[in-house]
C-alpha cells in the first residue's frame, strides 16, 4: 500500500489525498490529489488498473465518500473522504503479524525498532517520550521515486495463478478431518465434518 500526501492544517502537516493498493496483479488507486486543497470536490477518483482476481471487492457508498477494499489476503482498506485528507485504516490478517514494514511500523511486537527504515537500519532520534518529534529520516527513506511509485507505473506482472481457498479440510487434534475456512491451522471446538 502506498499512500500519497500533501500539506494541511496550514502547512504544518502532511495528510493522505491518494492511496494505491496492490496485491499480486491487482493495482487500485484511490485517489484525491489532483483537486484543489479545501475547494470542491467530487469524490475521490477510483481507478482499477486490470482486471481483478476473484476475492478481490471494491465496495463504494453511494456518495463516494466512503470506499472499503477487501483482498483475498484477508486484509482490508477502508476509507473515508474528506475536502482535506483520506482518512486510510488498514486491517490485515494476523497471520501477517512480524512481516511488516514502512510507515506503519513494524507489527512485531518489538517497541523499539517501529522506526525502522527501507534499508533496515532504524531511526533513533524519537525517544518515546518525546510525542511531537517527527522521525524525518525514517519517513523520508520511504518515499518512493518516480519508478517506484504505483501511482506513477504499474509493476510487472507476477502471473501468479491465484487460486482462491475458502476452506479446506484439516486435520483436528484427535486426526480426524474437520472444514477449516480461516488462516489459522485449527479451530478447537469446530464441528463440520469434510465429506469426500
Amino acid at each position: 500500500i502506498q499512500a500519497r500526501t500533501w500539506p494541511c492544517n496550514n502547512g504544518r502537516v502532511t495528510c493522505i489525498c491518494g492511496v494505491t493498493i496492490r496485491e499480486k496483479d491487482d493495482v487500485i488507486r484511490i485517489n484525491e490529489c489532483d483537486q484543489p486543497y479545501r475547494g470542491h470536490h467530487t469524490s475521490p477518483h477510483v481507478e482499477v488498473a486490470s482486471d481483478l482476481r476473484e476475492g478481490t471487492v471494491v465496495q463504494r457508498s453511494t456518495d463516494g465518500k466512503h470506499i472499503i477494499v477487501f483482498l483475498p489476503s484477508g486484509t482490508e482498506v477502508k476509507i473515508d473522504a474528506t475536502n482535506y485528507y483520506l482518512n486510510t485504516y488498514i486491517t490485515v490478517p494476523s497471520i501477517d503479524e512480524g512481516d511488516a514494514r514502512g510507515i506503519c511500523g513494524t507489527w512485531d511486537g518489538v517497541d523499539n525498532n517501529e522506526f525502522t527504515k527501507r534499508d533496515g537500519g532504524v531511526e533513533t532520534e524519537c525517544p518515546r517520550s518525546e510525542r511531537r518529534c517527527v522521525p524525518e529520516t525514517f519517513t523520508e527513506s520511504w518515499n518512493n521515486d518516480q519508478h517506484e511509485s504505483l501511482f506513477e507505473t504499474l509493476p510487472p506482472k507476477t502471473n501468479d495463478n491465484y487460486v482462491p481457498k475458502y476452506c479446506a479440510c484439516d486435520k483436528d487434534g484427535d486426526g480426524e478431518a474437520r472444514v477449516n475456512c480461516t488462516t489459522a491451522s485449527d479451530i478447537p471446538r469446530h464441528t463440520l465434518k469434510c465429506t469426500s
